[in-house]
């Protein structure tokens, strides 16, 4: 979810301006919520974003939206 945060921001604000607008259905952000990444979780909730929590999800974090998707592997 940090990666997302980071390197995903103008994206993100782009969907969320035409979510609001009712341009866009929005985005959905799958990941499995633990204690490393809660506050990114709230950032999101806050912002809009959907967030999924899947419990025995692979190190992976990944986003969707009805055009696009981004995606994050964690380091094993």
């Amino acid at each position: 979810m940090q990666y997302s945060y980071n390197h995903f921001s103008e994206i993100r604000k782009k969907i969320l301006e035409k979510q609001k607008k009712r341009e866009h259905k929005g985005y959905r952000h799958i990941s499995n919520v633990i204690q490393d990444n809660v506050n990114f979780v709230k950032v999101f909730v806050d912002a809009g974003i959907r967030i999924r929590h899947i419990k025995n999800l692979p190190p992976m974090s990944f986003g969707v939206s009805d055009k696009s998707i981004a995606a994050t592997i964690e380091k094993m």
